[in-house]
């Protein structure tokens, strides 16, 4: 309140705060939202706590989703991205009255992004309809996660699961699985696709975008750079 009714600007964040919800092991999206933060945006995160031995893990980490939206109201965010591709998928946003969206919707009275829904407005934007998704997901998480894209009217029409070993069974370590890994999944699909989506908003990107987009000549899309270039637009952020 001070800030408004003061009428001095914002020493940081002048051209707008993102607040920025994450699963608790999760490294990767904070880092890379900062890499393509410009000068005047300022990104404030809240992590969930997450069990990965839990019965339910993602059920018992939105429990915690309230909390983290207080916490980013206080802090005047202007947008709360929700970076969880996992649970994003599972509760097909927007379609369950006391999902994590709505939740933090109506705590923050803000706009609300998230990986999934960022991820199939994204492809839409760019034309695309025939996918390579790539994931470092679980076997049932990548499953799940293809049935949301094809539920969005994609085809999946090649598929690939980035595992370095056994703990990512349990959704433990994606954050290591090296861009080169993402690459050479991604190569043997081109003739095949128009695109691709690279999915977990904890499998690092940002280089193999670009390598992918070079060697192939389609778009590459992350959840990550969706839900940026989602964040952007609502804010209305060159």
């Amino acid at each position: 309140m001070l800030e408004r009714d003061s009428g001095f600007g914002r020493v940081y964040g002048d051209k707008a705060r993102i607040g920025l919800i994450v699963p608790g092991p999760n490294t990767v999206a904070e880092t890379e939202f900062w890499q393509m933060a410009p000068r005047g945006v300022t990104i404030h995160t809240a992590r969930l706590p997450f069990d990965h031995y839990a019965d339910d893990p993602l059920g018992e980490m939105e429990a915690y989703v309230p909390s983290a939206a207080i916490s980013l109201k206080a802090a005047g965010v202007d947008l709360v991205v929700f970076s969880c591709g996992a649970s994003s998928a599972r509760e097909e946003t927007g379609l369950d009255d006391d999902s994590p969206m709505d939740q933090i919707r109506d705590i923050t009275d803000a706009p609300v992004v998230d990986a999934n829904g960022a991820l199939a407005r994204e492809l839409r934007h760019l034309c695309l309809d025939r996918i390579g998704l790539i994931t470092p997901y679980p076997a049932d998480v990548h499953q799940e996660e293809k049935e949301f894209l094809e539920r969005s009217g994609f085809t999946v029409s090649q598929e690939a699961r980035c595992i370095l070993d056994a703990d990512q069974e349990k959704m433990i370590g994606m954050r290591r699985v090296p861009p080169d890994m993402v690459i050479e999944a991604a190569l043997p699909m081109a003739p095949d696709v128009n695109g691709y989506a690279l999915g977990c908003t904890d499998m690092p990107t940002m280089a193999a975008i670009m390598e992918i987009e070079t060697r192939t000549g389609k778009p590459a899309l992350s959840m990550t750079l969706a839900m940026w270039r989602e964040a952007c637009r609502v804010l209305d952020l060159n």
